[in-house]
Order: C-alpha cells, then sequence, then structure tokens
C-alpha cells in the first residue's frame, strides 16, 4: 500500500486537528506474519477532538499525533492548491469569528511572505500556523 495521503485525507488531518490526551502515548506493533500480510497494529488511544477545556490556553495544548510537514509531503499536491482548499474549508470549523480572524491574519501573512515564488518553508509555516490557530 502506497504511503501516500489523499488530498482530502489530508485536509481532514489538518481541518480536525485530533490529538493526543494528555499522558496518554500510542505504540505501534508490527503483526509477524507473510510479507503480504504484515500490518501494524495501534495500542493506546486513538487520536480524537478533545473538548474545549484541553485545547485552552493555546499555548498548553496536547501535541498532535502527525507532523503538518510530513501530511503536506504525503498528500502529493502541490502546496498552494492544498492551501487553496484549507482557505475554502476552514471557515465550517470555527465556531468563534476571533478565532477565525486569527486564523486568516495568519494565513494572510504567510502568503505575504511567500511572495509568489514557490517556497516549502513558508507553505509549512502556514501549516504550523493552521494547526496552532485550529478552533478550540
Amino acid at each position: 500500500k502506497s504511503a501516500s495521503l489523499g488530498l482530502f485525507h489530508a485536509l481532514g488531518r489538518f481541518l480536525y486537528c485530533k490529538r493526543l490526551r494528555p499522558g496518554s502515548t500510542t505504540q505501534a506493533e508490527t503483526v509477524n506474519g507473510p510479507a503480504a500480510k504484515r500490518r501494524k497494529v495501534t495500542t493506546g488511544p486513538e487520536p480524537q477532538q478533545l473538548p474545549h477545556e484541553l485545547l485552552v490556553p493555546k499555548a498548553s495544548r496536547p501535541p498532535l499525533y502527525y507532523i503538518p510537514e510530513d501530511v503536506l509531503e504525503k498528500s502529493q499536491t502541490d502546496h498552494r492548491i492544498f492551501l487553496d482548499w484549507i482557505f475554502s474549508n476552514a471557515p465550517r470549523f470555527y465556531g468563534d469569528v476571533e478565532d477565525l480572524a486569527t486564523f486568516a491574519a495568519a494565513f494572510a501573512d504567510c502568503n505575504a511572505w511567500g511572495g509568489g515564488f514557490r517556497s516549502h518553508e513558508v507553505e509549512g509555516l502556514v501549516a504550523e500556523e493552521l494547526v496552532y490557530h485550529q478552533p478550540a
């Protein structure tokens, strides 16, 4: 099976912004068997959307269970197209207009820093800002 993510799977990772509960860990084990039937089994808690009280203040949020830059890379989608999809769909995930304004400002700043050249570092910054300012 390919290690790539589809566009919509990658978008879901960013927009739903699931995290592990504080103090929980996830361990992956490889189940032995024929090479074609080997698979990873995850033991421990599943990533989930956490309640508001665990996400505020934003500086003390639990870590994500994925690395945003890796998700961008595995989506195998042009980064600008991916960010356009994020920008188009993100407002549905914000319940507070102030959080949405912060998201839009961070997105605009990173877009301005990009200056029209194709910089994966700037697009990585956008990804990090999106995840950080995800609604609580």
